[in-house]
């Protein structure tokens, strides 16, 4: 190959390319073009896990319900739960867009670290089951599924649901789709950016 440094130059694009891609998410920059929050759903159930393996771990805790949906079953009230419900609680793993996949990559995780809640409630979404799904697969692959386990179920996704998964996850501007037109309103008008911080800052509340 060092005879013929041409050959080197798809590396170099690739290499430059991956790059200036992470530049737009450098330093918080990102809040400039940013218009969603949902991928704090995902992000907080790898917390949630946690809390609720340490609270199985209580020896004076409540019964344990895990519940799985999406974006119907998000608003499910804890305080509700455990006023109605005496001796229980609820973990709720709901997320935008919730599939059976998603479900799926947090049942093996529950059953390697050998987590067992009371009672599971899985609430299905019957059109991610769809030859043409009408629930958009490609949020809760990218935000709720790990690179490990799509590899391990490779074989259940199509070849251009795997392609896609593959790209977005190696250049996140093609994920986030960042706007030249956003990002320049933004600079211009700090309240719009305030807004989207608080708008950040009260999901993370309200997930909390």
């Amino acid at each position: 190959m060092w005879s013929r440094p041409y050959l080197l130059f798809p590396v170099l694009v690739f290499a430059a390319a991956f790059f200036l891609d992470k530049l737009f998410f450098v330093g918080g920059f990102s809040i400039y073009f940013l218009k969603t929050a949902s991928f704090l759903n995902y992000d907080h159930k790898d917390e949630l896990i946690n809390e609720l393996e340490a609270y199985l771990e209580q020896a004076d805790r409540r019964k344990v319900v895990v519940l799985f949906g999406n974006s119907r079953t998000m608003s499910f009230d804890l305080r509700y739960i455990e006023s109605a419900y005496p001796g229980w609680t609820l973990f709720n793993f709901s997320v935008p867009g919730g599939t059976s996949d998603y479900f799926l990559r947090y049942m093996e995780e529950f059953e390697s670290r050998s987590l067992r809640p009371d009672f599971f409630y899985f609430a299905v979404t019957p059109q991610a089951f769809n030859a043409a799904p009408v629930v958009n697969m490609d949020e809760v692959m990218l935000n709720g599924l790990t690179p490990a386990f799509v590899a391990r179920h490779m074989n259940r996704y199509k070849a251009n649901d795997l392609s896609n998964y593959m790209a977005k996850q190696m250049f996140w501007t093609y994920q986030y789709r960042p706007k030249f037109r956003v990002i320049m309103r933004r600079l211009r008008t700090p309240a719009e950016v305030q807004a989207y911080e608080t708008f950040l800052a009260f999901t993370k509340t309200a997930l909390s």
